[in-house]
């Protein structure tokens, strides 16, 4: 039983690192390391526990790494509605943590009192970690005000929704390029509501329904592009003072840019 439960913690380990690594950047910290910490401890006692033939150490491994799968699951900012690649994820590698625990248990190995209470110190300590407060950096993060799209395109002011105060829109206040080819000033030429063709491009709100689900992360609005006159699902992040901007078409196909403030580009041009 320790064999089969230590070959399932090296297949869990490489499944959460491969998790990760097909995210991307789509995690916020502190949870863009849990999955390699997990994964590492994972593999670490799996190995030791083949080596040493003790399932100690293996079951505290299993018992850290469902700590941190219940509580990375349960408080990662979900970047659209339904269950993704992560949740998937996450709630495979709990599943992998529980029979892999019971494995040991069950078939009797040795596994002292000590092993036993270093499991449930270690879920318990994965709970705890996860559940702590915040970083005031992150707390702090506001994304109200003007933000210069990517290659200086436009400038995009986000305030609270008229229509609800507790989520944000960003409305197009400035163009590079202001005016067309004759000089006339550019319109909403490709949305698809033939009405709205004919009106300004500056004024108009192409971002709506944003609202903060965790710290420096606002998920569940849209994204218009007038380029195309398509709407798409959106997630917003704020990190070290830049905002990146995800767009997604069938939450399949997606794009990221990187927006910053107006008066922190003018800074870096006057080398300040």
């Amino acid at each position: 039983m320790l064999k089969i439960s230590a070959v399932m913690a090296i297949i869990a380990g490489l499944a959460m690192a491969g998790v990760k690594l097909a995210l991307g950047e789509d995690l916020w910290w502190p949870f863009a390391v849990i999955d390699y910490i997990a994964a590492a401890l994972l593999l670490l006692g799996a190995l030791i526990a083949l080596h040493s033939k003790q399932g100690a150490l293996l079951a505290c491994a299993w018992g850290l790494t469902a700590g941190l799968s219940w509580s990375t699951l349960f408080h990662h900012p979900q970047s659209q509605p339904g269950p993704g690649i992560l949740e998937f994820g996450l709630g495979a590698l709990l599943v992998s943590a529980i029979i892999g625990a019971l494995l040991i248990v069950s078939g009797g190995l040795r596994v002292s009192a000590h092993g036993y209470a270093g499991a449930v110190a270690a879920t318990i300590a994965a709970l705890v970690l996860l559940a702590a407060p915040t970083p005031a950096a992150a707390q702090g993060a506001s994304l109200t005000g003007r933000w210069a799209s990517q290659g200086f395109g436009s400038i995009v002011d986000f305030q609270p929704c008229q229509t609800d105060a507790a989520t944000m829109c960003g409305r197009i206040r400035w163009l590079w390029e202001a005016n067309d080819a004759n000089g006339r000033p550019r319109v909403d030429g490709r949305n698809p509501d033939r009405s709205l063709r004919t009106r300004s491009l500056v004024g108009i709100e192409i971002i709506r329904g944003f609202r903060e689900t965790a710290p420096g992360v606002w998920t569940g609005g849209s994204l218009y592009n007038p380029d195309d006159g398509r709407t798409y699902t959106g997630t917003i992040r704020l990190r070290q003072g830049a905002l990146h901007l995800q767009g997604c078409a069938l939450n399949l196909f997606c794009q990221t840019q990187v927006w910053r403030r107006p008066e922190d580009l003018i800074e870096a041009a006057q080398g300040s």
